[in-house]
């Protein structure tokens, strides 16, 4: 799940997800690696986490990777311009859906 300034990365389990932890958008990187023994996925790292996301399609993953990048740069400088900054400024962004 994607908030407008952090992930939330969970599993699922039956019809409800677990929260494990939370990555605030402003100290993550994305990395993908070709190395990558998971088809379709990429690397999130956040202090000292490391979270790997496996997309159903390379179509899936890269939405993943433009949504989050754009919700990264957003973040980032909106806490450079933390100071003059009003919350009606803030945007909330969602993964776009691979299906029409």
């Amino acid at each position: 799940m994607q908030f407008s300034d952090l992930i939330l990365y969970s599993n699922r389990s039956g019809h409800t997800f677990r929260v494990h932890g939370q990555l605030p958008l402003n100290n993550v990187m994305i990395e993908e690696r070709p190395d990558t023994p998971q088809q379709h996925s990429f690397s999130i790292y956040g202090g000292n986490r490391v979270i790997t996301v496996a997309a159903s399609s390379e179509e899936e993953k890269d939405k993943w990777l433009e949504d989050l990048t754009a919700a990264i740069q957003k973040c980032k400088t909106i806490s450079k311009l933390a100071n003059g900054v009003d919350s009606s400024s803030l945007y909330y962004f969602s993964l776009k859906s691979c299906s029409k």
